[in-house]
């Protein structure tokens, strides 16, 4: 599966998706009135749209995801806990969210916020259903050295592009 606009946007620009739109990059719409109005594999894990690393499982999805009293994909906790990293803003961030990304290619997922756990933008995830395993996953690699937060990424992108001479 390819990444879509808006998985690319969520997922290497820090981006979020639009509140109630619980549909993840491969096409599984996990909004209220879609879950209700259709057969729904009951069972299956999130892997990330890019790199595939398994980060949630539906077993850690809250009954109020079904009801859609949360306005993103909500889970209680990881299926690892080295599968995601939690990056922690500077005290003079105006943004005081705890951010979420890969372990393993350090794009940003959405946020943590303690006792509500992990908010997770739908677009940065595949969904494959229990009976598919993860061989149903895209196998696509992202390369980065390590994780890194998107705040990280977009100075690096405003130094350089303040570094450039003016033509």
């Amino acid at each position: 599966t390819e990444v879509t606009s808006q998985g690319k946007k969520v997922l290497l620009e820090g981006g979020t998706d639009q509140p109630n739109i619980k549909l993840t990059n491969n096409g599984y719409d996990f909004s209220a009135g879609s879950i209700q109005s259709r057969s729904f594999p009951s069972e299956g894990i999130f892997v990330c749209a890019i790199g595939s690393l398994p980060l949630f499982s539906t077993a850690d999805l809250p009954p109020a995801i079904l009801s859609s009293s949360t306005e993103w994909l909500s889970f209680k906790r990881p299926i690892a806990e080295d599968h995601v990293e939690l990056i922690h803003p500077d005290k003079m961030d105006l943004d005081q969210r705890v951010e979420v990304v890969d372990a393993r290619t350090g794009c940003h997922l959405g946020h943590y916020f303690g006792s509500d756990g992990f908010c997770i933008n739908a677009s940065a995830l595949n969904f494959v259903p229990s009976e598919k395993g993860i061989a149903g996953s895209n196998g696509k690699e992202c390369t980065l050295l390590g994780p890194i937060s998107w705040r990280s990424f977009l100075e690096d992108v405003a130094a350089n592009h303040d570094s450039k001479p003016q033509q």
